[in-house]
């Protein structure tokens, strides 16, 4: 199992009700990719900094080799 983790900046005058649609967005495409751990993964609000509002992933893939886990968030990413 490979981890994939990152910090996605959203604008300040983003409205509660799109980052909840975006949230709500990336845990399906999560819950619909083929390489994803579906019992172990994270999609949070998670901090706010001078710029912008940051939301958390943190992926987990189910694959043995780090070219699998580079196509798996290759697909991920461009979803």
């Amino acid at each position: 199992m490979r981890r994939y983790r990152t910090i996605l900046s959203i604008s300040y005058n983003t409205t509660t009700e799109k980052i909840d649609i975006f949230v709500q967005g990336l845990n399906n495409i999560i819950l619909n990719q083929e390489n994803t751990n579906k019992e172990n993964y994270q999609v949070w609000l998670y901090d706010i900094n001078e710029s912008a509002i940051q939301i958390f992933v943190n992926v987990f893939f189910n694959v043995q080799d780090w070219t699998l886990e580079l196509k798996s968030r290759h697909k991920l990413i461009s979803e």
